[in-house]
């Protein structure tokens, strides 16, 4: 049981840190989040924001639906998401 409340803090900590981190960036006016690159590297929010979904999904599959048990299927899935990630992250640096 420790360990599921371990696993919801570190999830509760990292959904704080995207809203905090999206808020800030909804916050900012459009001309210095896109179009100011030295205030602020719109790559490296969403490399951010990337990686942090990455951790909250290994965190949900090795604690709360027990995919640790089952490693090769956990390996399996985050490989897809890691395929993801880096579509995305590849389309965003793209845009």
């Amino acid at each position: 049981m420790k360990h599921l409340v371990k696993a919801w803090g570190i999830l509760v900590l990292a959904s704080a840190l995207t809203t905090a981190l999206t808020t800030a960036l909804a916050a900012m006016p459009a001309a210095a989040a896109w179009l100011g690159p030295d205030l602020i590297a719109p790559d490296l929010i969403a490399a951010i924001l990337i990686a942090l979904a990455l951790m909250k999904s290994r965190v949900i599959l090795s604690d709360f639906l027990e995919l640790s048990q089952a490693p090769r299927i956990r390996a399996g899935v985050m490989a897809a998401f890691f395929l993801w990630a880096a579509v995305a992250l590849l389309l965003i640096i793209a845009a």
